[in-house]
């Protein structure tokens, strides 16, 4: 007997009564929306079937910097694989003139306008006159660098 108030005729095929005919449409119906949603997922660029890769984790380096003529000190924060040198650091706030001298580097002759005449900015690192020139030293964490005018004796 048809529905009364279905707007549909009655198919001969498909019974809406039945269990049976309904209960694989419904089965149908859930199989194509499974697949069609797993399509749309794939398609999504956030998605990577490919094995998760560890992110290699930025080194941050933290380094006090003081100036002779400065009234305070300066820190930086700036990652290891920046490649900065204290001379870099240097220049980040201080107006600094040099003088290269080919197979040393750079010499810093004046900070902020303040010349070296019959002295030198001695590069200091963690208390210690640095070896190296402050064009080749690249900061580690911690690292305290002070820039002072010594008497060249």
């Amino acid at each position: 007997m048809p529905n009364k108030f279905s707007i549909f005729p009655p198919s001969p095929r498909l019974r809406w009564s039945g269990n049976f005919q309904f209960s694989k449409l419904r089965k149908l119906f859930l199989v194509l929306s499974v697949l069609f949603l797993l399509a749309a997922g794939c398609n999504n660029p956030r998605v990577s079937l490919q094995p998760v890769q560890e992110q290699t984790q930025r080194q941050q380096i933290q380094v006090t910097q003081k100036v002779a003529t400065d009234f305070s000190d300066a820190l930086f924060n700036f990652y290891a694989d920046e490649n900065k040198t204290a001379l870099d650091l240097l220049k980040i706030g201080h107006k600094v003139e040099t003088k290269t001298f080919s197979g040393i580097g750079e010499f810093v002759e004046s900070i902020n306008g303040t010349k070296a005449d019959k002295h030198f900015w001695e590069f200091i690192v963690n208390g210690k006159s640095s070896n190296v020139g402050a064009g080749s030293y690249k900061p580690v964490n911690g690292d305290k660098i002070e820039w002072k005018l010594s008497e060249i004796k």
